[in-house]
């Protein structure tokens, strides 16, 4: 749907008069120009930011679907390869992995989305040049301390899980994808705020989980263990970090003339990285807690077999959040440049429109993992992971109670409602272990998929709330939720259907595609991608 946005300069002016000093300044910079109206070619070019968002997250969508894929295929190769305990094991290595990247990353990622197009737009390539090289070393300083902490109490984590026989050398090797991990997401949000989406495309959604998925194969078909796959891992995340290396040297080669040449020209934006990392680091910690604590406590109580009964159904549950995650690269950068120009209806347009476009286009994976659970669970791991259906659709739920308020935090974010983040941050991780404390040693993995659903959903709210601090997004938009609503009533309507009938699973995903085909003509969806009208199927659903 194309914007057309009117927004005059003296009424931007006006509104940005009670903003923090940071838009002040970039206000008093405009102020320099004539009033008036903008051009028609600078209306022009704010009224295509929204779509050019859209569509350059097309892309991204495109190599995520293929990631998602493959990263899948390998899971429920290996879950079906591994014993229940090899599994869990293995599960909880990863999370003991993840756990300390998000810490070396030290929300970096969204330092670069906020400061590198910020920068870019201003061109001041000295700080640019120079918030990256910070952001490297930092990584590097963290991540060689997190090594160190392994290996100085290598039984620490053994002693967190409820049997004597866990493979401790598992997480000893697998704590060097820390580093490798840390620089990975730090260059993806780089050449996404450089709007260079096509790198991404062909490292991290094509490269890598191909490498994943051959080094699964390989396991299965030489019949190795635990410890010759966690090397693997290793080396497919070396290869992949080079490559993104190999990309960025390109990149600075073709822009020479940005690029300071010598290391006194540079400027370190120290206040400006590290105001912004350390209280947004709570985001991601928080996040993290959200997916690993349970997992933590689950293994401390209950032990890997009951611990992979109830993680082997994330990455299934974990996939209406692809859509999400694949806008959010570009989204941040978008809004970010939207914000520098003071163009706050712009950047209302822009946020409900994405809205419309996370829930649209996942409704078909929110759909079939609730209203299709049991039969995906018995189709993708098998008898031995029936029960785990049920943990499946309450993490479902509250994904896609997540997904249907937009980019929140985000938003929350570039506005630099800091401390807010902070406060709600800290009230969901407390709310997550004090849920997981009370639910987890009598429910077990019953316990676990609710202290981690509620959690969300609080932590949605809570987000969702702090728009109203902003102006510049409204946090209510009365006919974006009543289609909401309509995607949830198709979805219980669906689960109904399936359990009174007992449907095959080809029948359940073929409903629940025509359905969603159905609900396509609520958008104008012709109008971003008329491109898709020339294909006869679609045409139909796109008019």
């Amino acid at each position: 749907m194309i914007l057309k946005l009117k927004t005059e300069h003296s009424k931007t002016a006006r509104y940005t008069s009670n903003r923090n000093m940071n838009v002040a300044e970039i206000s008093a910079k405009k102020s320099d120009s004539p009033p008036g109206p903008a051009s028609k070619d600078h209306k022009s070019k704010q009224q295509n930011d929204a779509v050019n968002s859209i569509r350059g997250s097309t892309l991204l969508l495109m190599g995520r679907i293929l990631s998602v894929g493959m990263n899948f295929i390998s899971q429920i190769l290996l879950v079906r390869y591994l014993s229940k305990a090899d599994y869990g094991a293995w599960a909880y290595a990863l999370s003991v992995v993840s756990f300390f990247q998000v810490i070396s990353s030290f929300g970096f990622k969204n330092a670069i989305s906020r400061y590198l197009p910020y920068y870019s737009e201003r061109k001041e390539y000295p700080k640019m040049f120079g918030l990256l090289l910070l952001v490297a070393a930092t990584i590097a300083l963290l991540s060689t301390m997190v090594i160190t902490l392994i290996f100085l109490f290598p039984s620490l984590p053994q002693k967190l899980v409820s049997q004597s026989d866990f493979p401790v050398l598992i997480v000893t090797i697998l704590i060097f994808a820390v580093p490798i991990e840390s620089f990975d997401r730090a260059l993806m949000a780089l050449f996404a705020s450089l709007d260079k989406p096509l790198a991404i495309f062909w490292r991290k959604y094509l490269l890598s989980p191909a490498l994943k998925l051959t080094l699964v194969l390989i396991v299965i078909y030489f019949q190795k263990n635990l410890y010759f796959l966690s090397y693997g891992y290793i080396i497919v995340g070396m290869t992949g970090l080079a490559l993104y290396s190999a990309l960025l040297i390109r990149l600075l080669k073709t822009q020479s003339a940005q690029t300071p040449h010598s290391f006194r020209s540079l400027q370190f934006p120290v206040r400006e990285l590290y105001g912004f990392s350390i209280p947004l680091f709570t985001t991601e910690m928080m996040a993290m807690l959200l997916l690993t604590a349970d997992t933590f406590f689950l293994g401390y109580f209950h032990g890997t077999e009951t611990l992979a009964t109830y993680r082997v159904i994330l990455p299934l549950a974990q996939l209406n959040t692809m859509i999400k995650m694949t806008f959010s690269l570009l989204f941040m950068p978008a809004v970010a440049r939207l914000w520098a120009k003071g163009n706050h209806q712009a950047m209302n347009q822009l946020y409900w429109q994405t809205a419309q476009w996370l829930a649209l286009l996942s409704f078909p994976l929110f759909a079939l993992t609730f209203a299709s659970a049991e039969n995906l669970t018995s189709l993708f791991y098998g008898e031995r992971y029936q029960g785990s259906w049920l943990y499946l659709q309450i993490l479902a739920a509250a994904y896609f109670f997540d997904i249907s308020l937009g980019f929140n935090a985000l938003t929350l974010k570039v506005t630099g409602r800091i401390r807010y983040i902070v406060a709600i941050n800290i009230i969901a991780v407390t709310a997550n272990i004090i849920l997981n404390i009370l639910l987890i040693p009598e429910w077990g993995a019953l316990g676990a998929a609710i202290a981690t659903a509620l959690s969300v959903m609080i932590h949605a709210l809570l987000k969702q709330t702090g728009l109203a601090g902003v102006g510049s997004v409204m946090p209510l938009n009365a006919s974006y939720f009543s289609r909401v609503i309509l995607f949830v009533t198709c979805t219980a309507l669906l689960y109904l259907f399936f359990t009174l009938t007992g449907s095959h699973i080809i029948i359940q995903v073929s409903l629940t595609t025509l359905v969603w085909l159905l609900l396509l003509r609520l958008l104008n969806i012709g109008d971003i991608f008329p491109e898709l009208k020339k294909i006869p199927f679609l045409r139909y659903f796109l008019n």
